[in-house]
């Protein structure tokens, strides 16, 4: 198979890229804003109708995500070639980006469901791909957590049939279920960009192929749910409740993301972990009350985070497989390249100074300074900030810097038409923030800091570059288990299954009784015997939903 086969696929979203990019242009320089709807008939009192928005955030997004894309599918006929199933894989990917860009585009929910619920689907099958034991369990625990948030968008479905209209461009908000329809699509935001208490499925979608994983976490599904908050607030207000939801949850997945990184050997569940982390600070934004500034650090972040799984996958490649950190020491002294796109990624991951991501977060901790926040979200921040420059100094040092391991190393990969899209994405890693901040976002206003608040962002950096050096493992297993999260999240699918058991006999109707009562008093019995104190077997997921209650306690307490 040609090389020009294998990349017919890339050059075909290289067009598309292209085309946006050209529109995208043509939109900023006039200031347009077009709305295509196509009708497809009526129910009841309600049209029905395919409705598309082109205005710049769609097409600054979507030209990110086509850009990524490129890179990533370039990427992935190298790390795929040898796979049987090929074209089956690259096909599946490109339906993944195509129902990312529908969501893009949408302009009414009708279109958001349709590419909501194309990203569960093939990120499903994208998961198990493998079709391993681990990455089903992982597959199942991604779609089942993402189907809490289909059903909220469902049932938020009801406030807008009630107002006779899908297109959440036009809102006429209605007092009495206002509230209502915005904590339904809050909570959904939540489950698809991975928020604590959704925060499980992230790590667990490392089962994925790397070039997944690329995508995942960079500009496509974990992003979908932040699109859909901004899309919506555009219109809409948020409460003051959706507010500190927003900024307490964010705090805590940027603190849970840190943590748990900090515990990990695993290269790509680090940076799967700083993933989390990254949308914690994006959600942070939000609740700040800045839906533009948390859409320009979507941005930024999605260029370096999508170089960094690409390392990772060029590191797996040289190390046939191997993912521990341990048995990779020193592992880039063979390739000088990747050692400094590695560099280049990680140095914008911790926002060094006029880097992609300085320019976002840095405005972050000024706002962040400069409102009126409480003193729990602050420090949760602050110290996650910190620990977010310990372990990627940490993992910087490990592939780079620490002894030679004894793990074999195939170094052949050395063609320079493989390192094109490692050379795009590391210019957009040091000079997208600039450019989107001057020519995209147009953030020409600054919130001034007093000296001792500039001091303490200086601190928390260098110090967490100097903790990175001399930091080891700390193993706990309430870390390395997301504070039982993940055992939690097991037990719940465990928990419905067995609740499928109880609804199976209602099928056969009301007339079969007996079979009833026997499921239902075996289920009982289960209930009770899962429920017993203090039984090892079942202590982690009680523990779990001790510290679920002890952190909405404080919750509670700040607000």
């Amino acid at each position: 198979m040609t090389i020009k086969s294998l990349h017919r696929l890339t050059l075909l979203l290289g067009l598309m890229f292209i085309t946006i990019l050209i529109f995208f242009l043509n939109f900023t320089y006039f200031s347009n804003f077009i709305i295509l709807e196509i009708n497809l008939g009526s129910l009841w009192s309600m049209d029905l109708s395919m409705t598309f928005m082109f205005d710049w955030i769609s097409f600054s997004f979507s030209s990110v995500v086509l850009i990524i894309s490129v890179s990533v599918f370039w990427f992935a006929t190298m790390y795929m070639k040898e796979d049987l199933y090929f074209f089956r894989f690259i096909w599946l990917l490109l339906s993944f980006v195509l129902s990312m860009l529908i969501l893009i585009f949408a302009g009414s929910f009708f279109m958001i469901l349709l590419g909501w619920d194309g990203l569960g689907i093939t990120s499903f099958l994208l998961i198990i791909y493998y079709q391993s034991y681990e990455s089903l369990k992982s597959g199942y625990l991604t779609i089942l957590i993402n189907r809490i948030g289909d059903v909220l968008i469902i049932i938020s479905l009801i406030y807008l049939i009630y107002n006779s209209n899908l297109n959440f461009y036009q809102y006429k908000p209605v007092s009495d279920y206002y509230n209502s329809f915005l904590v339904l699509v809050c909570f959904a935001a939540l489950t698809k960009s991975a928020q604590y208490p959704f925060s499980s499925w992230l790590p667990a979608a490392m089962a994925a192929p790397t070039p997944v994983s690329a995508l995942v976490h960079s500009s496509t599904l974990v992003t979908a749910g932040i699109y859909l908050v901004i899309r919506v607030s555009e219109n809409i207000q948020l409460s003051s409740w959706n507010l500190s939801m927003f900024l307490f949850l964010g705090s805590m997945t940027t603190l849970l993301g840190s943590i748990s990184a900090l515990n990990e050997y695993d290269l790509k569940k680090i940076i799967a972990l700083s993933t989390l982390s990254q949308l914690g600070i994006m959600i942070f934004c939000l609740g700040l009350g800045n839906i533009y500034l948390s859409l320009f650090h979507l941005y930024t972040h999605a260029m370096f985070k999508a170089l960094l799984f690409m390392v990772a996958g060029w590191v797996l490649m040289m190390s046939f497989g191997v993912q521990d950190m341990r048995y990779l020491g020193n592992i880039l002294y063979f390739q000088p390249f990747m050692k400094s796109v590695f560099f280049t990624s990680t140095l914008a991951l911790m926002g060094l100074p006029f880097l992609s991501a300085f320019y976002s977060k840095h405005l972050i901790f000024e706002l962040m300074f400069s409102s009126n926040l409480n003193m729990y979200s602050f420090f949760i921040f602050i110290l996650s900030s910190m620990m977010t420059c310990i372990y990627s100094i940490r993992m910087l040092s490990v592939l780079s810097f620490s002894k030679m391991s004894n793990t074999v190393i195939d170094i052949k990969y050395n063609n320079m038409i493989f390192k094109l899209p490692y050379l795009s994405l590391s210019f957009l890693s040091l000079f997208s923030g600039k450019i989107f901040n001057s020519y995209i976002m147009n953030f020409t206003h600054s919130y001034c800091l007093i000296k001792f608040n500039s001091f303490i962002l200086f601190f928390i950096f260098f110090l967490g570059l100097y903790l990175g050096y001399i930091f080891k493992k700390v193993n706990y297993f309430m870390l390395s288990t997301m504070m039982f999260l993940t055992p939690f999240m097991y037990f719940f699918k465990k928990l419905l299954f067995n609740f499928s058991f109880m609804q199976k006999p209602l099928d056969y109707g009301i007339l079969e009784p007996n079979i009833f009562l026997i499921s239902f008093t075996k289920f009982n019995n289960y209930l009770s015997y899962m429920t017993m104190w203090p039984k090892p077997k079942n202590f982690v997921w009680v523990r779990s939903i001790m510290i679920m209650i002890l952190i909405l306690f404080f919750w509670w307490l700040m607000f």
